[in-house]
């Protein structure tokens, strides 16, 4: 589905917690012939005991992960289904001055299992349009493969 409209995605996740593995869900994704990426997207996940909000770039054969915002509270993680909610709303940035619009940003939302876990606003180059999914990875560190299962799977379009 084509997120260029605001969205609360959400699922239930299960997975085994391994050194260097995340999992969780995206919003935003897909190519940016735009921006000249290969691909993009944000990427709202579970490692260890934090849930991170990530922007992420693919330009050519490369990986750029940019972290934006870890919970400032540990999160109960543990061998059970976890309810992972994510919110993308395309909101203004910054008054429009004389002459100019307003800038445009992305306003990123996460929630564990009802509980905000964290927050963060996109300004200075927001990705406005894509597709969700769920994202499960491993650092090129990990001695083992993240193994996760993601049931329940929806998004709902949210007011701006």
């Amino acid at each position: 589905m084509d997120t260029s409209v605001n969205v609360l995605v959400s699922v239930l996740a299960t997975a085994t917690s391994v050194p260097g593995g995340q999992y969780g869900l995206t919003c935003r994704g897909g190519p940016d012939t735009h921006l000249h990426l290969q691909g993009k997207g944000y990427a709202f996940v579970l490692e260890g005991s934090a849930a991170i909000l990530e922007k992420v770039e693919f330009p050519g054969d490369q990986t750029h992960v940019y972290p934006l915002a870890t919970s400032q509270h540990a999160v109960p993680i543990r061998n059970g289904a976890y309810l992972l909610q994510a919110s993308c709303r395309t909101v203004e940035g910054s008054p429009a001055t004389p002459g100019q619009p307003g800038k445009t940003a992305v306003l990123l939302r996460f929630w564990v299992n009802g509980e905000e876990a964290a927050s963060y606003r996109d300004s200075a180059t927001p990705f406005t349009s894509g597709y969700v999914g769920v994202v499960c990875l491993t650092d090129n560190s990990a001695l083992h493969a993240i193994h996760a299962t993601f049931d329940r799977f929806g998004v709902h379009s949210v007011k701006a």
